[in-house]
């Protein structure tokens, strides 16, 4: 696989740019330049907005009728039906809602919908829960905005209907008293993609405006927003930058019951959580509910203030979230044979795949691994239960730059439903629709990007040497959190390095070396997750005393009480001349 430098177009701009911030080392100043960062103003932007950068969410079409209706159900006590979705933003977002009516007295319900016997969408069968609980308001969060019949229903039942989205509007303009999606035509806020839970949370501003309450009581839900933002893959810049680190400043400091519970059963460091931290351990235990039971035991977590009950919950989506991993890992032997057979074929542009044992609720990350291993876009399937093998459904993830959900739309006159964003998807068809969808799906996908899709290769920001790292880059990179997608924490290549210590972890999955950099004989940590195949390759330059390149992260690492900083090995590969940028 090729290692290549990411084009910066104008080398000049970084070298202007770090002697306006007063010489910060170029490795760094490099990669503000890649994220967007090319000027004085937009480093302190970057480096220093808080909340009151935040954008105006008056700014929303329909928020301020919608505060003025959720305002007015809780003045004449009215009984509220709260609609989510399965998924962490959709649990969070649900949690959000239900939490600031109790709060004001509300007798509320909620509905998610069952994953594998529902799928996403707002359901008829929540309007009928809306009624025979006497509701006179439902408030959709995460879904609704493609779901005209729902709508129509929900209003010749007399419940007036608040929808709080952010999906893509395909067409569909479904009738209710507010449509808050910033997605939708109309609608002037700045920041297209946003967090549904994110999206509440402005709500719930604008509502206690109307209530004459001060709008920073809103804050207490910021930490539900972080978790949203970074488990939905919302882009970590504009405001949902500062959203995620107030969020993770409310998770560390005075997290929920259930949030300190989840922190725990997880292995995190509750006083130093970090963006990675909700991407890896607390989103995928959130999410694992909705994949292999009901979403519904997630929100409990979030809406308990009991700290048994907390603990409890938290055992239970570990417990679910290890039997995900253990599904996963059974069925990607398959998967893989499946994708080297299709690839061995003419239709190699995106991976269409099934298989109906594999389980429904494991498919997008099962996605995200082909993804990762074979460097383009991958569809998950299968079957539909009670469809008597006669259609299909499953996840979808992008590589690169396709914009995924484009390329799916190509193909809508074959599916019975899709749905999603520009990185993910999900969609149903008929099976025997597969071998027409998987080369037209590769034709759409082949349109946008042309061959560049079957040449696999890791680009990295910037060169670094390990003399660069202690000082000041180690406290300017810390400032640089939260990473996530498009603040993408940088990949440093360093080269020519000296192992003078190889060891294997965890059974021989993971890779420990203590890395010399001889021109400064400068030594550090370095770890190489699931890097253990490339043991040899270490430990044969370590004996003969030769050099590797390796791909990596700068990271802190908190051991026993003691704060290092080390190297996360990306890649790794023997050191020669000729390799150098390539």
């Amino acid at each position: 696989m090729l290692w290549t430098e990411r084009s910066v177009g104008d080398e000049a701009a970084v070298q202007a740019l770090s002697d306006e911030l007063n010489s910060l080392p170029k490795p760094l100043t490099r990669f503000l330049v890649l994220r967007g960062i090319d000027s004085l103003d937009a480093a302190r932007h970057y480096f220093r907005a808080t909340r009151a950068s935040l954008h105006d969410p008056h700014l929303l079409a329909d928020i301020d009728g919608a505060g003025r209706r959720i305002a007015r159900a809780i003045k004449t006590k009215e009984k509220v039906l709260v609609y989510g979705d399965f998924d962490a933003d959709g649990v969070t977002s649900t949690a959000l809602v239900l939490q600031f009516l109790r709060s004001n007295g509300l007798t509320t319900s909620s509905y998610i919908p069952h994953r594998q016997k529902e799928n996403h969408g707002f359901h008829v069968s929540g309007v009928e829960l809306a009624r025979s609980r006497e509701c006179s308001l439902i408030i959709v969060v995460d879904c609704g905005t493609n779901d005209e019949e729902t709508a129509v229903l929900a209003q010749e039942a007399g419940i007036d209907l608040i929808i709080c989205d952010h999906h893509q509007n395909e067409g569909k303009d479904p009738f209710c008293c507010a449509h808050i999606n910033p997605k939708r035509a109309g609608c002037d806020y700045p920041l297209k993609d946003i967090s549904a839970c994110a999206l509440a949370y402005k709500l719930i501003q604008v509502t206690l405006d109307e209530l004459d309450q001060p709008v920073s009581l809103a804050d207490e839900y910021l930490d539900l927003v972080a978790i949203s933002t970074v488990c939905d893959i919302m882009p970590l810049v504009d405001e949902n930058r500062i959203l995620v680190r107030e969020g993770l400043e409310k998770l560390r400091d005075a997290p929920s019951a259930g949030l300190r519970a989840l922190a725990f059963a997880s292995g995190c460091d509750q006083e130093h959580l970090t963006a990675n931290d909700i991407a890896m351990q607390l989103g995928p235990r959130l999410n694992a509910a909705g994949k292999l039971a009901h979403a519904d035991e997630a929100l409990a977590l979030l809406m308990t203030e009991s700290e048994s009950e907390a603990t409890a919950y938290a055992e239970r989506l570990n417990e679910l979230n290890t039997d995900r991993k253990k599904q996963a890992a059974r069925l990607r032997p398959t998967a893989k044979k499946l994708a080297q057979t299709q690839l061995a074929g003419a239709h190699t542009n995106a991976l269409v795949l099934h298989h109906p044992d594999w389980h429904p609720g494991i498919l997008g990350s099962a996605a995200s691994q082909m993804v990762g291993e074979f460097g383009r876009p991958a569809v998950m399937l299968t079957d539909v239960p009670n469809s008597d093998g006669e259609e299909v459904f499953g996840s979808v993830r992008t590589h690169g730059d396709i914009h995924i959900l484009d390329a799916i739309r190509g193909c809508a006159e074959m599916l019975i439903r899709f749905g999603g964003h520009a990185k993910a998807a999900g969609l149903t068809l008929k099976k025997d629709d597969l071998p027409l969808f998987k080369e037209k799906l590769n034709a759409e996908v082949f349109s946008q990007v042309g061959r560049q899709v079957v040449e696999p290769q890791l680009e990295y920001d910037a060169q670094l040497k390990l003399v660069m790292i202690p000082g000041k880059f180690e406290r300017v990179l810390k400032s640089c959190q939260p990473f996530g997608k498009e603040n993408e924490a940088p990949l440093f290549f360093v080269e020519g390095l000296q192992p003078v210590s190889v060891r294997l972890l965890r059974g021989g999955q993971h890779l420990k070396m203590l890395l010399k950099e001889p021109q400064s004989n400068m030594i550090m940590d370095a770890i190489g997750f699931w890097q253990g195949r490339h043991h040899a390759i270490a430990e044969k330059a370590r004996q003969q005393q030769t050099e590797l390149d390796i791909l990596c992260y700068v990271e802190e690492n908190r051991w026993n009480g003691r704060v290092t900083t080390q190297l996360r090995i990306e890649a790794l590969r023997e050191h020669s001349s000729k390799n150098k940028g390539s």
